[in-house]
C-alpha cells in the first residue's frame, strides 16, 4: 500500500485530509502487527537545498508523530527520511506541480 499526503508551502502541518488518510493507514497497521511503514518526505524546488531537506524531514517526522501519538503505532515500525526536492512528481515551474511535490509518501509493507 502506498499513500501520498500533501502539504502547504513551508509547512509540516498535517491537514485534515492527510489525517483521514493516516487514520486508514493506522487501522491497517493495527490489524496487522507485521506491517512496517516507510515515510519519505519531499519538498518543491523553491528555497535552498538545505531548507528543502529540512522541511522534507519535518514532514516525514510529523506523519510518524501522528501515527504514534494519535494511534499508538510502535515507533520502531516506522522509518522516516527526507529527500528534499529530489524525485519531483510535478513540474516545479507551475503552482500545481509544486503543490504535488510538497508531499510525504507512505509505503506500508
Amino acid at each position: 500500500m502506498v499513500e501520498t499526503v500533501l502539504f502547504d508551502f513551508g509547512s509540516n502541518r498535517v491537514s485534515n485530509i492527510g489525517k483521514a488518510q493516516l487514520d486508514e493507514i493506522a487501522l491497517k497497521m493495527k490489524q496487522d502487527p507485521a506491517l512496517r511503514a516507510t515515510v519519505i518526505g519531499y519538498s518543491d524546488s523553491r528555497g535552498s537545498d538545505a531548507a528543502n531537506q529540512a522541511v522534507s524531514e519535518r514532514r516525514a517526522a510529523a506523519v510518524k508523530s501522528y501515527l504514534v501519538s494519535r494511534h499508538g503505532i510502535d515507533p520502531s515500525r516506522i522509518t522516516v527520511e527526507g529527500r528534499g526536492a529530489a524525485d519531483p512528481v510535478g513540474d516545479n515551474a507551475t503552482a500545481e506541480g509544486r503543490s504535488a511535490n510538497r508531499r510525504v509518501v507512505i509505503r506500508v509493507e
